[in-house]
């Protein structure tokens, strides 16, 4: 078979070394720096490589964790260029008057921005769900590796994941620390704050397996929302985005929460990683 074939004799792209680790986040880096500056993921991949040649049986490194992390870091840095490119084009739009006044239908160029607006939410409303089971499938390779293959295979991945992480012995603490913020910022906004002021005196933290998990899936969960009508429905996004709204009432902007959700999780998952690979001596080259 002539894709068979192709599988033997074409290489397709790998990281073998840390000098090579590094390069490509100089690379990554300088990439990400136009996006959003400065922008600096060197010592990121550094610590997975680092953490990934020590996380293996043999003297080698552990290709699926390092490029299952890498993906993810591409995607988180996708998903902040689909972010920051919507809510330029929605700011410039507001300064020119053109969201308070126009409309799309007599106005071409606010109809233009609307689209790229809507171009990028789009992506990112696929990217999102997308992100967090390349999440998910970081945590089974580092607190589960041997059921990472199951995971991947997976009809429900949230389901699988919420099933085996609840007999982990334990998880993070910054993960742990990290959903308590998103928590906390929930019930500020919906404004109770003797519970905010419980989680604030440390009284209150979210407890690994339970309701860590159960939250961890509602996140996942409310991502569907919007991310199942774009992919099997007629959309919602298009709705919100072409009509004439502050950022503050169009829904189409309620996945500023979401990327809100995802940063929080990537910072805790670097620091648990730094951690991680700080614990171990540094590989050879």
């Amino acid at each position: 078979m002539i894709g068979d074939e192709l599988q033997q004799t074409t290489a397709t792209f790998s990281i073998t070394s840390l000098e090579e680790a590094e390069k490509f986040t100089e690379q990554l880096s300088r990439y990400g720096e136009v996006t959003s500056a400065p922008y600096d993921v060197r010592v990121h991949i550094q610590n997975i490589y680092k953490y990934s040649r020590v996380h293996s049986k043999e003297d080698r490194i552990n290709g699926k964790l390092l490029n299952a992390y890498i993906d993810l870091e591409l995607t988180y840095l996708f998903m902040m260029k689909d972010m920051l490119s919507a809510v330029s084009i929605h700011n410039r739009l507001k300064d020119t008057g053109k969201i308070d006044s126009n409309s799309v239908f007599e106005d071409y160029e606010l109809f233009f921005g609307k689209m790229n607006i809507l171009y990028s939410l789009s992506a990112f409303s696929f990217r999102i769900r997308a992100f967090w089971d390349k999440y998910m499938g970081v945590l089974f390779l580092i607190y589960e590796n041997q059921k990472y293959e199951k995971y991947i295979k997976a009809k429900s991945k949230k389901s699988f994941f919420i099933r085996h992480a609840k007999n982990w012995p334990e998880i993070s603490p910054n993960l742990q620390n990290c959903l308590t913020n998103i928590v906390r910022t929930w019930l500020i906004h919906l404004k109770k704050m003797e519970v905010v002021k419980e989680i604030d005196s440390g009284n209150v933290c979210i407890q690994f397996p339970y309701p860590f998990l159960n939250v961890f899936g509602e996140i996942i969960e409310m991502v569907n929302t919007v991310r199942t009508p774009e992919a099997h429905g007629a959309g919602v996004l298009r709705k919100w985005t072409l009509a004439n709204l502050p950022l503050d009432k169009s829904k189409d902007f309620g996945l500023i929460n979401h990327w809100n959700n995802a940063n929080e999780f990537m910072q805790a998952l670097r620091t648990t990683i730094a951690e991680l690979a700080a614990r171990n001596p540094s590989p050879q080259r």
